[in-house]
């Protein structure tokens, strides 16, 4: 783009000169206009903008500095060269007041004027790359406001308001309002149909909401949901709009969603507690259901317990019935069992982190009195199976009791289906248990019974299937096994060895021994070349 020059002089000569001898062109200048007096120049600066004024002092109507005046008053950014033939102190200082670029005296050269003018483009072109620059960073910041306002707003549900507000009016985002309360808009479900994920249903219910309250500050926060800051509103206009946004998603949309609305407060200086207060009120719909409008100022009063103080409540927590119906498959009375524990949770209002770890719990409490020890969920379901995720995912106490009902109903067909299976597993758990065990004294079948819960009768029948042995021999093999090795890699006494695998007599100690090995243990210790 040419840099546009104009020329002002009274004296001709001077004034075609300039214009037949200079090369303006090879300059990269555009000589707009030429004139010679101050006035026309000054009108015709009017109606167009220029990039260098060339103007001599001294001229009739309009003298060079009054022009000049006048010229960094329609355009800050225009230079001005003064060729004047007064070399005087006055018009320097005046010259330096008014911003003139150069001042060059009469008369003057080809060669002077061109390299003054070569000066002065470079101040133009420097000036046009700053404003550029400045251009494109506007643009850029312009481009960025979406984001920047959307990240002022989440802070707006984090801190003091009043401090965002200040500089959300910086980017030239009115934020005037008497009161505020937040609203958080949750999806329950919606027609995903494989098309749209979870934060682009979101994006479409901040479209729809913006339609029906186009006055109100509407984004959606860095954890999900979108909020709605409703300014100016009273508190049934609210729960009416948020009802009239839930029928609507449902009805036209197909989207299921529950609003929480918090309190209404002053300003935007405690905008964070009225969201804090609408996030308390959506936790309400794990007890009170999907699909709903939740005023916080209507369940305030309902503080929560939490799971120490309804652990204390031993009927709520007596699981023998349950565990009875779960190893029956009878899923009528699983239901019936755990109907008091639910209906506690509902009426005590646990809170719902409280619920989901007392659920965890009593699962758990359930599946260490139905299953063999050591037995674990992932061998009923499946390696990925985790009790902490399938009851962190209930979105209702409703759903939360069917996937309970369920997982014990699982479990239950699981022990039918797999009995012999579970059995065989039950005497491996019994080995298990005498290999760190065998040095208890008095250790007995009763002892291995009662630790995988099971009959004693029943467990030395499919012990001794399993073993083919009974379970005093199978122990005493163990203990004589052990012996060995203490008598060969130590050189601890022999009745203290008779101690340590869980035998009280050393003389019916070395009688087993001399039965179970041929000789007896200072004879094997012999022949085992250990020093006694």
């Amino acid at each position: 783009m040419p840099i546009k020059v104009i020329i002002v002089d009274d004296e001709s000569i001077i004034l075609e000169g300039m214009k037949t001898n200079i090369n303006w062109k090879g300059l990269g200048l555009e000589l707009a206009q030429s004139f010679t007096d101050g006035l026309s120049a000054y009108n015709y600066l009017l109606e167009n903008e220029v990039d260098v004024i060339i103007s001599d002092i001294k001229m009739p109507e309009l003298d060079g500095i009054e022009l000049s005046k006048r010229a960094k008053q329609l355009n800050k950014n225009v230079k001005i060269l003064f060729f004047t033939g007064f070399d005087e102190f006055y018009y320097a200082q005046k010259a330096i007041e008014i911003g003139v670029a150069r001042y060059l005296l009469k008369p003057f050269t080809k060669k002077e004027v061109e390299e003054t003018l070569r000066m002065v483009i470079a101040d133009v072109e420097s000036q046009r790359n700053e404003k550029d620059y400045i251009n494109r960073l506007k643009e850029r910041v312009q481009n960025q406001v979406p984001i920047i306002k959307e990240m002022y707003y989440n802070r707006l549900l984090e801190q003091d308001g009043d401090i965002i507000v200040e500089k959300l009016k910086n980017l030239n985002i009115p934020m005037d309002a008497r009161s505020c309360a937040v609203c958080l808009i949750q999806i329950d479900s919606y027609p995903e149909n494989g098309k749209i994920d979870l934060e682009l249903a979101y994006a479409y219910i901040k479209n729809v909401t913006e339609g029906l309250w186009p006055d109100a500050v509407i984004f959606n926060p860095l954890i999900g949901n979108t909020a709605c800051i409703f300014n100016d509103m009273e508190n049934e206009e609210i729960f009416y709009n948020c009802e009239n946004l839930k029928n609507i998603l449902f009805n036209i949309h197909n989207f299921q969603v529950s609003i929480g609305i918090g309190m209404k407060y002053d300003g935007f200086k405690y905008c964070y507690l009225s969201y804090r207060e609408a996030l308390d009120a959506l936790e309400y719909k794990f007890l009170l259901g999907q699909n709903i409008v939740i005023a916080y100022d209507d369940i305030k009063s309902r503080t929560g317990i939490n799971s120490r103080e309804i652990s204390k409540n031993r009927e709520l927590w007596d699981i023998s019935g349950v565990v009875k119906a779960v190893k029956s498959r009878d899923m009528p009375e699983i239901f019936n069992r755990l109907e008091p524990l639910f209906a506690g949770f509902e009426q005590e209002n646990v809170k719902l982190t409280a619920l989901k770890t007392l659920t965890r719990d009593y699962i758990i409490k359930i599946v260490l009195d139905v299953l063999p020890n050591s037995l674990v969920l992932n061998e009923i379901f499946n390696d990925s199976f985790d009790v902490y995720q399938y009851i962190n995912n209930c979105k209702t106490l409703a759903e939360m009791k069917e996937k309970l009902v369920k997982l014990l109903m699982d479990i239950g067909e699981y022990l039918h289906k797999n009995r012999k299976k579970n059995l065989h597993f039950a005497v491996r758990a019994a080995l298990e248990y005498l290999e760190t065990n065998y040095c208890k004294e008095e250790l007995s079948m009763k002892d291995v019974s009662a630790y995988l819960k099971m009959n004693p009768s029943y467990f030395s029948r499919i012990f001794s299937e399993e073993t083919k042995s009974t379970f005093t021999e199978y122990l005493n093999t163990l203990r004589m096994q052990k012996a060995s090795q203490l008598l060969t890699g130590t050189n601890l006494r022999i009745s203290e060895i008779c101690y340590q695998v869980g035998m009280q007599d050393p003389f019916y100690f070395s009688t087993l021994f001399k039965k179970h090995k041929g000789v007896s243990p200072s004879e094997y210790r012999e022949e085992k070349q250990v020093p006694g």
